[in-house]
């Protein structure tokens, strides 16, 4: 009898700690783009006082917010980092055990609909997802001035735009293959870039 009250405490265990496992570090937090969600349960509504009634199990207890519908581009997640790096010059050191990495450099960030007529626009720092949706003759898209390594951005080319484009590399970057115009005008042709050193290097 004894071993199996000890199996069954130990079954428990590992049952009420699969949970806290599997929301990691930061439990309750609400989800980007998502809706809210219970994130506890108590056993019984006490609040239920109806003479001649039982009390309602599982009611809710705690609720997480609905998240933030869309990225902004400043976002930020934490990475450990192992091992030496180099840097431009060759020179290896020991980096930080854990730092910070935007969410920009890892292929997310802000998707931004661009309805507008202009054809002359610079993108922004934040700006993942550039879609061209307005009516455009031959627009002019100069890349973010201050991008982070391994920045990655995407234009979209959209209906409206009956000719190609023409890209520019913001102060100080260049483009390989070099920039300037794309051609054919296709709505959903897209073109991409990651930032490496000082040179936005296109890789579709």
């Amino acid at each position: 009898m004894k071993r199996l009250l000890s199996t069954l405490a130990a079954l428990a265990a590992l049952v009420a700690a699969v949970p806290a496992n599997a929301v990691g570090l930061f439990p309750g937090l609400p989800i980007e783009g998502g809706a809210s969600y219970c994130a506890g349960y108590s056993v019984y509504n006490t609040g239920n006082t109806v003479p001649g009634t039982l009390p309602t199990p599982n009611v809710c207890s705690s609720t997480v917010p609905a998240g933030t519908t869309a990225f902004s581009g400043n976002e930020v997640v934490v990475i450990d980092t192992y091992g030496l790096v180099q840097d431009s010059s060759g020179s290896t050191s020991v980096p930080p055990q854990s730092q910070l990495v935007g969410l920009i450099q890892l292929g997310q960030g802000a998707f931004v609909n661009d309805a507008s007529t202009s054809t002359t626009l610079t993108v922004a720092c934040t700006t993942a997802f550039e879609y061209i949706s307005g009516t455009k003759t031959n627009p002019t898209y100069t890349f973010c001035a201050s991008p982070l390594q391994g920045q990655k951005f995407t234009i979209i080319q959209g209906a409206g735009l009956t000719t190609g484009i023409t890209l520019a590399a913001g102060s100080g970057s260049t483009c390989l293959p070099s920039c300037g115009a794309k051609t054919p005008a296709t709505a959903g042709l897209t073109y991409s870039w990651v930032y490496n050193g000082t040179v936005w290097y296109e890789v579709q």
